[in-house]
């Protein structure tokens, strides 16, 4: 009993088919925009220092409290410390950043808002 013999490999690629020439220039120029695509800077703990927000969870004068910044069309939360007690709902504009994740906030308010409980004067 003999062994058939195997054939030979063809060395010529596969056609191409009509189809595949403007897929593949397609997918080409689209990965070429996406490359070349402007983005916007990466935030950084410096890019917070002049952004406003709002004191979403009062801040004592000798601790930290919560404030919503706008930042880059975005609504972001950040621990907070003033010189001065704000109570929530106090709008906000940041002049120093402590950490990546605290600043120190000093009130925009025409008139600080007085601390529920407080005294009236």
């Amino acid at each position: 009993m003999t062994c058939p013999t195997a054939r030979p490999r063809c060395s010529r690629p596969p056609p191409v088919s009509s189809s595949q020439v403007p897929l593949a220039w397609g997918a080409i120029r689209l990965s070429r925009a996406l490359t070349d695509m402007p983005t916007e800077p990466t935030l950084t703990r410096h890019s917070l220092i002049g952004a406003q927000g709002v004191v979403v969870s009062a801040v004592p004068s000798t601790g930290y409290g919560e404030v919503r910044l706008a930042l880059a069309g975005q609504q972001l939360k950040y621990s907070a410390r003033s010189a001065v007690a704000l109570p929530a709902g106090t709008p906000v504009y940041v002049i120093d950043t402590l950490s990546e994740t605290a600043v120190e906030v000093v009130s925009t308010a025409a008139d600080p808002l007085p601390l529920p409980g407080g005294d009236p004067s």
